[in-house]
């Protein structure tokens, strides 16, 4: 089974309560830095981000497949995604890995010598994958389909250290332009916020992350 078809099935298992874990492991740098029509290989990128003040530029222009999700042709991004993964209830934390700049590695990187107790973060992403019976790509996860809107919380912390890292290493898959690994785990906020999701392309649905003051 392929992993694209395994994330299929786990996003349709979740119905009604959709709280199956929802996870992309592979996610294609490749594509996602150069995107060719050619090619199949799920995807993703990071929009926007930013961590406490650090404003994490979006300095990788993407392009993007056709979609019926309203997704813009190309957009600037702050990273491009090598694996999503969220275990799908409302108070999870979302994982994230993905490449940056060198320029915002050395921010990211800065703000990890801080020495700050709690950081926020705002930040947006999306997931493309390519449906084999639609002969097509579709926006299989994101915060906003338009890749206009945007999630607020918090980097996430075990044993007292923030699960935020930088790679020592430039990365190796994609040779240019020069990037680097960066891993990111941001806790669920105290707000409610909606994530959209397809199991399949044409079919979607909803779901709730964080919680409501008082609720």
């Amino acid at each position: 089974m392929t992993r694209i078809a395994a994330t299929t099935l786990a996003l349709a298992a979740g119905r009604p309560g959709w709280s199956s874990p929802i996870s992309f492991s592979s996610l294609s740098l490749a594509q996602g830095f150069s995107y060719q029509a050619t090619r199949q290989d799920a995807f993703g990128i990071v929009p926007t981000l930013q961590i406490g003040s650090t404003v994490i530029s979006s300095d990788i222009l993407c392009k993007l497949p056709v979609t019926k999700d309203g997704t813009p042709a190309k957009v600037q991004a702050a990273g491009v995604l090598s694996s999503f993964s969220w275990a799908g209830g409302a108070g999870d934390q979302i994982n994230l890995k993905f490449n940056v700049s060198t320029a915002n590695k050395a921010k990211i990187a800065h703000l990890l010598a801080t020495g700050a107790n709690s950081l926020t973060v705002t930040f947006s992403f999306a997931v493309f994958t390519y449906d084999p019976v639609s002969r097509q790509y579709f926006t299989a996860i994101t915060n906003s389909p338009t890749l206009t809107g945007k999630l607020q919380g918090l980097v996430a912390k075990q044993s007292g250290k923030f699960e935020l890292s930088v790679a020592n290493e430039q990365g190796k898959v994609v040779a240019m332009p020069p990037n680097w690994e960066i891993q990111l785990s941001v806790a669920a906020p105290t707000s409610a916020q909606t994530i959209q999701y397809q199991a399949s392309h044409g079919v979607t649905a909803t779901k709730p992350w964080g919680f409501s003051v008082g609720h």
